[in-house]
């Protein structure tokens, strides 16, 4: 199976900033319940490469894709602790020759066509639009898809508001939802005309088919403990 055909398997990529271990492994056992395939663990923080390897070894039928990565360094420390996908913010010839050599995938991040053309000489036909809104966004991609029309994009989906209400009570400040290039999801459309997370909860029951509800459902359960259990120990 090649770069494409993986991703398109994911169809939904979460981003995880791990600055716990083991709350970082809860996190992606909630995701995996939730029927996702696979989690994207960036190189940001000291505990990046100890969670994707702790990850890795708990949850072996999720792909842990190293993120943010800049060098041809920090490449080889992700395959050492495990990672199976490698996503960089750029493309650079020695980060490049780094993978082919290692003779692992890589998701480069581009912003401009000669990126883009410099991509397709190493034989890459899948990016990563990066940062997507400040170049450009919809429109970039639009005009991109008339020379390019045998590349991949992919975006960041960016759920702010379920982030700061959620994740964030568990010790992650960013999540994100990152999917493929013309793929509708029913239930991200239901998560931003809601106003209350019960509201969003029944949504997600409502629409089984959709990959970002069944993580928002296996999400909302974990709060619901994570808080039963906050308010357990208060009354002890």
């Amino acid at each position: 199976m090649d770069l494409r055909q993986r991703l398109a398997s994911y169809r939904v990529l979460p981003v995880i900033t791990a600055e716990d271990v083991d709350a970082t492994v809860r996190l992606c056992g909630a995701l995996a319940a939730g029927g996702l395939k696979a989690v994207e663990i960036t190189l940001r923080t000291e505990a990046a490469l100890d969670a994707i390897a702790a990850v890795s070894d708990t949850h072996p039928a999720v792909t842990v894709a190293a993120g943010t990565v800049t060098s041809a360094d920090a490449l080889q420390s992700a395959i050492k602790a495990g990672a199976a996908l490698h996503v960089s913010p750029g493309l650079t010839p020695a980060l490049l020759d780094a993978a082919r050599e290692a003779g692992v995938d890589l998701l480069p991040g581009v912003a401009t066509a000669s990126e883009v053309m410099l991509g397709i000489e190493q034989g890459l036909d899948c990016f990563k639009l990066f940062p997507a809104v400040p170049v450009g966004g919809v429109a970039l991609l639009k005009a991109m898809a008339g020379p390019f029309p045998g590349v991949v994009f992919w975006v960041l989906l960016l759920l702010v508001i379920f982030s700061i209400v959620c994740w964030y009570i568990i010790g992650y400040k960013y999540f994100y939802l990152r999917r493929a290039k013309n793929t509708s999801d029913e239930f991200l459309e239901k998560f931003w005309s809601s106003k209350r997370l019960d509201g969003i909860y029944e949504a997600a029951q409502a629409i089984e088919h959709s990959p970002t509800a069944q993580v928002f459902k296996a999400g909302y359960v974990e709060l619901s403990k994570l808080q039963s259990g906050a308010k357990d120990a208060t009354e002890a």
